[in-house]
């Protein structure tokens, strides 16, 4: 079984679909080679893994994705063949710490008025 290793940043933040039972999250990954070249990965997710990434990443979150890829060949408008990679995601890492949800919601405790 082949199996990809992506790391790097989120492009953009995380499409979250719930259709039917079936919950899915699609997000790109890019990936700086040490060329200064860059490579945009497409990534998807399902069920559980995809509400955690829905609710825990943003655009430029740092991820570290094994999964498997899937690639399909298809014809462009001019008839012209192209593939498209995409990695189904069966671990997903994220690099970054995480936030409490608390900290940005916390108000500052007021002074007490002095009598």
């Amino acid at each position: 079984m082949n199996q990809y290793l992506v790391i790097g940043n989120l492009t953009r933040a995380p499409e979250y679909v719930d259709a039917d039972e079936q919950k899915y999250c699609n997000f790109t990954v890019a990936v700086n080679s040490r060329n200064d070249d860059t490579s945009f990965i497409e990534v998807v997710t399902y069920g559980k893994q995809a509400t955690a990434c829905k609710n825990h990443l943003t655009k430029g979150s740092q991820v570290c994705v094994r999964g498997i890829p899937l690639i399909r060949a298809y014809l462009d408008r001019e008839n012209k063949p192209r593939a498209n990679l995409k990695v189904r995601a069966k671990e997903i890492d994220f690099l970054a710490k995480l936030k409490p949800k608390d900290e940005a919601t916390v108000a500052p405790v007021p002074k007490e008025v002095e009598k």
